[in-house]
């Protein structure tokens, strides 16, 4: 018996305004974590979604034990004069993330959703 299953990244949304999403790729839920990047885990982010609406994931190696890492692109900041800054931010597996005995490693599951003025009613 083989089991196939769609790999492809998705989004969750929650929060009453859908202020935050979590990242998916098949059965594995995903996450940020701080020793993947420098940047802040609870900077607000936009996902770059793709023409399906999901979320193009690209498998990376990561140095360190996570069972699986990807890179994804994201908009930092929508309100520039010449247009949002795009970059892309690793992510890895939600069990292998935050583990380390260094007590300062973090690691976020529901990102804050970053604020499009051009979307607001």
């Amino acid at each position: 018996m083989v089991v196939t299953l769609d790999m492809r990244g998705h989004l969750l949304r929650t929060g009453s305004n859908n202020e935050f999403f979590a990242i998916l790729s098949g059965p594995l839920v995903l996450a940020r974590d701080s020793r993947l990047s420098n940047r802040d885990t609870d900077e607000p982010l936009q996902p770059v979604l793709n023409k399906e609406g999901g979320i193009d994931l690209v498998p990376a190696r990561m140095e360190g034990a996570y069972w699986f890492s990807a890179r994804a692109r994201f908009m930092v900041e929508s309100h520039k004069e010449g247009g949002p800054a795009i970059i892309e931010l690793p992510l890895c597996d939600y069990s292998s993330a935050g583990n380390s005995f260094d007590a300062s490693s973090r690691f976020r599951v529901w990102i804050p959703q970053l604020l499009d003025p051009a979307k607001l009613p």
